[in-house]
């Protein structure tokens, strides 16, 4: 069955060879970037009146939604915060996703099922705990954004599960690793392709939200390790706080 995907972010020479692909076997692409990538759609995920603009754009061309997918991260010293202010890496990483998944859920809520895809990262597993209070900037400012990331995904998968909408988390690409050997240039991560093309076109994956799949990069959700009304209570703050 033909799907149409909705992907987030830098589309750098894989992610063109894997939209080259799944165009090829029918399936109807949209892609958002911060650069505009031939004739498809623009988005800012670090600025929230751009989010809201790029949501009404893409509702009046488009009446349905099989995926959305965030294909990259943002890794960078710049301290400076946003308009609104968050830290870039914050901004980008965590409250971006949220708003756009939040604006288009309704969107995804079909008879088909539906999967919204985050790009998270292993690295959050290997820190007992990170102090979002502290002063956000290089590591911590990145942990703490896919920290958050994560309870949105948690938060999200419960809230959706009864809505034909499975939420997972992909690790990431394995250039991540070379973070901790960089002076903290600016960065761009990306998704496993193979990974993301399971996830979105195997029925044997169809309806895994939230599970570990052995073999693969996709990051278990660790339930039992976080307290759900205090990832609930944390999710609603940040929502009334962005809203």
């Amino acid at each position: 069955m033909k799907k149409r995907l909705l992907l987030v972010g830098e589309v750098t020479n894989k992610i063109e060879a894997f939209i080259e692909q799944v165009q090829g076997e029918g399936h109807e692409v949209i892609v958002a970037s911060k650069v505009k990538y031939k004739k498809h759609m623009t988005i800012d995920l670090s600025n929230p009146k751009n989010i809201k603009s790029f949501v009404k754009a893409f509702n009046q061309r488009y009446a349905y939604l099989d995926g959305l997918v965030f294909i990259d991260s943002m890794m960078t010293d710049d301290v400076s915060l946003t308009p609104q202010g968050y830290n870039p890496m914050m901004a980008y990483n965590f409250i971006g996703p949220l708003l756009l998944s939040e604006a288009l859920k309704a969107t995804l809520k079909t008879e088909e099922h539906a999967r919204i895809i985050f790009l998270g990262s292993s690295t959050i597993f290997t820190e007992n705990t990170i102090d979002l209070s502290s002063d956000l900037k290089g590591l911590n400012a990145y942990l703490s954004s896919k920290l958050s990331l994560l309870k949105y995904a948690l938060y999200l998968s419960d809230e959706l599960k009864d809505d034909h909408v499975t939420v997972n988390m992909l690790a990431e690409n394995k250039e991540e690793q070379g973070f901790f050997k960089r002076l903290m240039k600016k960065h761009v991560i990306d998704v496993d392709l193979n990974t993301l093309y399971d996830l979105l076109f195997s029925e044997a994956y169809r309806y895994k939200t939230g599970k570990f799949i052995e073999g693969h990069k996709i990051l278990a959700l660790p339930q039992e390790k976080l307290n759900n009304k205090e990832v609930k209570d944390y999710i609603k703050g940040v929502l009334k706080e962005v809203k």
